[in-house]
């Protein structure tokens, strides 16, 4: 990190990760056409381990990090119809239902020794820990085409993202509990259209 040769304050990080992830889809059209859909299933699995070392002045060395384990699976639908007696409006709805899992087991050392404290401010050699989290996530929107060219749309949506777990812990302390999930909900208003500036296409 100090940019030179010697041994002032040296920093590795060594991650290693395997994903693997599917999904089944089914789509179809229904309503003469006017309503297109799509449903499905999610899977996601990954393994890996993250370590992270510090030298200082060769005066000690420290490792933090440890394995983990994320799964994640999800089911899912999305629909969009168009009004037969409006052509240019379509209302979009979608919703998903998501479970996470997160696993970690931790191994910091300090000079070699074990060095996760748990909470009774015992130092071990590894420490173990789980959660879960479950949430329902979902679109849902109006798309009136003003023209050719010009889209306007109003959309409320819920995202989220999972919780979980800081792998450079060294107690029970700051690894407990996990760190809670990411959750937005918003409205978004606005307008896409094609046009161009002396013959050059451009989109706003």
């Amino acid at each position: 990190l100090d940019g030179s040769p010697f041994t002032i304050l040296h920093l590795g990080f060594r991650p290693n990760a395997e994903q693997w992830s599917n999904e089944f889809q089914i789509q179809g059209a229904a309503m003469v056409g006017a309503l297109e859909w799509i449903a499905g299933l999610y899977y996601f699995t990954e393994n890996g381990d993250d370590q992270s070392d510090v030298d200082f002045f060769g005066l000690f060395n420290s490792r933090s990090g440890g394995d983990a384990k994320n799964t994640s699976s999800s089911v899912f639908a999305q629909g969009s119809y168009t009004f037969p007696s409006m052509p240019a409006l379509t209302l979009n709805a979608g919703f998903r239902y998501t479970w996470d899992r997160r696993a970690v087991t931790l191994r910091p050392r300090f000079d070699g020794d074990c060095a996760f404290v748990d909470a009774s401010g015992t130092a071990l050699c590894s420490f173990h820990a789980k959660d879960k989290w479950d949430a329902p996530t979902w679109t849902l929107g109006l798309d009136y085409r003003l023209n050719e060219d010009t889209l306007l749309y109003i959309s409320h949506r819920r995202g989220y993202r999972s919780g979980g777990f800081n792998l450079t812990s060294r107690s029970e302390a700051e690894l407990l509990p996990a760190y809670d999930p990411e959750i937005i909900t918003d409205v978004e208003v606005g307008a896409k259209s094609d046009w161009s500036i002396a013959g050059v296409p451009a989109r706003t």
